[in-house]
């Protein structure tokens, strides 16, 4: 006499949690899809904004904002800032940063000996490299 395999019911929870993961599975497949589709080509579009000034025991640092409004990354931004008076250039700094995605922004500093609430500040970026 041959033996018959019972197969147990699949609960129905398990049903629904399959139907979940799927779910979320194909969802995040379909809007990876279309993030890369439609995501423009315009290069990096970077602004450079003041957010304090700090003094420290040996100067100063200037906090600063970099935003990339564009659509594709830069990498290894830098960043000058020059402090101006009358007389000409008192003072410059750099910064780097090393990764600056598309429609994002990062935070850093630019050290100064001199003071530079007391200068005009200039800041811009001075270049990138694409990754």
């Amino acid at each position: 006499m041959a033996r018959r395999k019972i197969e147990p019911d699949i609960p129905r929870i398990e049903w629904l949690v399959a139907f979940v993961g799927l779910s979320l599975v194909l969802g995040t497949a379909i809007f990876i899809a279309y993030a890369g589709y439609t995501r423009g080509s315009s290069p990096p579009d970077i602004s450079i904004a003041v957010e304090a000034v700090v003094e420290l025991r040996q100067g100063y640092v200037v906090k600063i904002r970099a935003e990339n409004r564009g659509d594709t990354t830069a990498a290894n931004v830098t960043v000058e800032g020059e402090l101006k008076s009358a007389s000409g250039i008192a003072e410059t700094s750099e910064a780097t940063f090393q990764y600056l995605p598309p429609k994002s922004e990062r935070r850093g500093g630019l050290f100064f000996t001199n003071d530079p609430r007391r200068y005009e500040l200039a800041l811009k970026p001075k270049g990138y490299e694409t990754p």
